[in-house]
């Protein structure tokens, strides 16, 4: 009986260890099928707000407000303020001057609605909604523009990378903007 009370112990630390063993068969597999499971990216409506919200932070500098807005457009993107067509660097340079003299600014999003251009499927489509930016300079008041935006997210094929990289890209941005 002595003997069992010895053994029992050993043996259940044995298993433990090796039931946590990184070269465990079941961890194994379960590394295996979690390596070969399809990445988790953020749904269209999150992707947007997420990607504009890094935009228009002021603690940015000029390079990487670039290397913001090239993660969010695609580099043939079209363009369109209050009916205008404008190109990126128009864009890349209203942004940055309206981060220059800003000390906060916050985005408040409403009424996003998302339509995946395949039902089920985040990878593409239409996000619509509107948008108040609110600018804080300092000890000027404040000053806020509301937008109304329509924004074509695709799959951009210039984007290298494996399965695990998220390839979107705004294609189509239509904007109305208003001072407020």
């Amino acid at each position: 009986m002595k003997f069992l009370f010895a053994v029992i112990p050993a043996l259940l630390f044995t298993a433990q260890s090796v039931m946590s063993s990184p070269d465990a068969p079941i961890d194994v597999a379960i590394q295996a099928r979690a390596a070969d499971a399809a990445p988790k990216f953020p749904t269209l409506t999150q992707w947007v707000e997420s990607h504009l919200r890094s935009v228009f932070d002021v603690k940015q500098s000029f390079g990487q407000l670039n290397k913001t807005i090239d993660s969010t457009y695609a580099s043939n993107v079209n363009l369109t303020f209050s009916g205008v067509s404008v190109t990126l660097d128009f864009l890349k340079t209203n942004i940055n001057s309206q981060l220059r003299d800003a000390t906060d600014i916050s985005l408040k999003f409403d009424d996003v609605l998302e339509l995946p251009k395949t039902a089920g499927d985040e990878s593409a489509g239409i996000v619509a909604g509107s948008v108040i930016l609110t600018r804080a300079h300092g000890r000027k008041p404040k000053t806020q523009t509301a937008t109304i935006f329509i924004l074509t997210v695709a799959q951009d094929p210039t984007i290298k990378g494996g399965k695990n990289v998220d390839k979107r890209r705004v294609v189509v941005s239509q904007t109305v903007i208003k001072q407020i």
